[in-house]
């Protein structure tokens, strides 16, 4: 009888501890997973994961919470524009004139001129892929006659429609304006609408690349180059934002939105998006390739006063820049193609190669020039000395042949040169990490004076001798 008591008391101690030890883990787990949540949105303002096909809630933190849009504000005037495309308003091809309003709007910009005519397609493509302000304000005052402000009013108007309660906008490119306030919540909402409303339009917000003269300008959106299943949409900053971003995502059958506002750094958002996507489906196979990353996005609409550090750890991973600019959406991705070029010469400054590089490009005919065609300095080694030849590439090899023969008519000399997607030729001169500027002319280092002094004292002393 006392044996079976001991017995019975001896395994109501086991049952008792293991269920106590189920427990601590289960609250162990938890207390993790809340810690790790309560970080990542220490580090963001609002944030908002959606599912794109039914519009429900995923995941949200703040999600009504006003914030200023900063360029995402782009987003509506991209809306407003895809509609008025879809009601026979405009046409892609419709040419839009630059004002002195529209020319003078702070960077990022294209630098548009007063008085140009561009059509609406270049304006789309570098708004959703430069975030450029001068172009949202020409569309802005194009689309409403002439005033942004009356703009601003229809962007208002169109986000009460969509069910965007609390949202106001100021201007058309989200540039910093009193009473400017979106949430997290309401861009989802945007972003979707995009999506269903305007599916044939829906793929300039994937675009990598915008080509603008001899210029190639890179989507400021680096999820876009690091992750396979991302497929496009917007940044936004300004000194009183933060850094906004607004991902789209497919994976198999799944479309999710991702919104993260108020980033404190830019490396920040992206990590906080990445981590709303992988929550809820599993990374696909080559997403993310290791890499050093460097924060040099250029969604700026206004810079701070405080560069950050070049030495800063990435959050996450990149593709390295020669292996970007071949995952394009154009059809130049097949690594097994070779293109052809044409060579303007090699000059020893850097400077030098770029401008008979441009020179070139404007002199290449119509019929020749094509949405991949672009100006590359590429640094090559003749034996030991290091210089930089002036290129531009795009061609198939009868386009560069007879591009040469009329440049040779301009009397520029040139010759062809052939080249893989996959090789450095790729290397433009956009790939130089400047904002707006071309990359300053380096200075030669003065000789010192101290072995001039040298030989005029032994010249000297020689002298002296004789």
């Amino acid at each position: 009888m006392a044996k079976t008591s001991i017995a019975r008391a001896a395994g109501t101690l086991r049952d008792f501890f293991s269920i106590t030890n189920k427990s601590i883990a289960a609250l162990l787990g938890a207390s993790i997973v809340v810690a790790a949540a309560s970080s990542a949105n220490a580090t963001i303002a609002s944030s908002v994961l959606m599912d794109e096909v039914s519009g429900r809630i995923i995941r949200g933190y703040r999600a009504e919470a006003p914030h200023p849009p900063a360029s995402l504000a782009k987003m509506m005037t991209l809306y407003l524009t895809f509609e008025a495309l879809e009601q026979g308003k405009i046409t892609l091809g419709t040419r839009v004139p630059v004002s002195y309003h529209a020319a003078a709007q702070a960077p990022s910009k294209l630098y548009l001129q007063p008085g140009m005519e561009v059509t609406v397609e270049q304006l789309i493509l570098a708004m959703s892929v430069r975030s450029a302000n001068d172009a949202a304000s020409a569309v802005g005052e194009f689309l409403a006659g002439g005033s942004e402000y009356a703009f601003a009013e229809r962007m208002t108007a169109k986000a009460r429609e969509l069910g965007m309660r609390s949202t106001t906008f100021r201007n058309a490119s989200g540039l910093p304006a009193a009473g400017a306030y979106t949430s997290a919540y309401d861009m989802a909402v945007l972003a979707r609408a995009l999506h269903q409303k305007f599916p044939k339009y829906s793929h300039y917000f994937g675009k990598r690349y915008f080509q603008w003269g001899a210029r190639t300008f890179r989507n400021t959106n680096r999820l876009l180059h690091a992750r396979n299943d991302v497929t496009g949409m917007k940044t936004g900053f300004i000194c009183a934002s933060g850094f906004n971003l607004v991902v789209t995502a497919t994976h198999g059958e799944q479309k999710v939105i991702s919104v993260v506002l108020g980033g404190r750094t830019s490396g920040q958002r992206y990590v906080a998006a990445a981590a709303l996507l992988n929550t809820q489906y599993r990374l696909p196979p080559g997403a993310s390739v290791p890499v050093s990353a460097k924060d040099d996005d250029d969604d700026d609409d206004e810079r701070p006063a405080v560069a950050p550090a070049q030495t800063k750890k990435p959050g996450f991973s990149l593709i390295p820049r020669a292996e970007a600019s071949t995952r394009t959406a154009e059809p130049e991705t097949t690594g097994a193609v070779t293109r052809f070029g044409i060579q303007v010469g090699a000059y020893r400054n850097y400077g030098q190669a770029q401008n008979v590089a441009q020179k070139a490009y404007y002199g290449v005919p119509d019929a020749y020039r094509s949405g991949s065609t672009r100006v590359a300095v590429v640094a090559v080694k003749y034996g030991r000395k290091k210089q930089y030849a002036a290129r531009v590439l795009g061609f198939n090899q009868s386009a560069a042949q007879q591009t040469c023969r009329a440049l040779a008519k301009r009397g520029l000399r040139c010759q062809t040169v052939s080249y893989s997607l996959q090789s450095a030729s790729l290397h433009s001169t956009s790939d130089v990490p400047d904002d707006d500027d071309d990359r300053p002319a380096v200075k030669p280092k003065p000789k010192s004076n101290k072995s001039l002094t040298k030989k005029r004292s032994s010249k000297r002393y020689v002298a002296y001798r004789r």
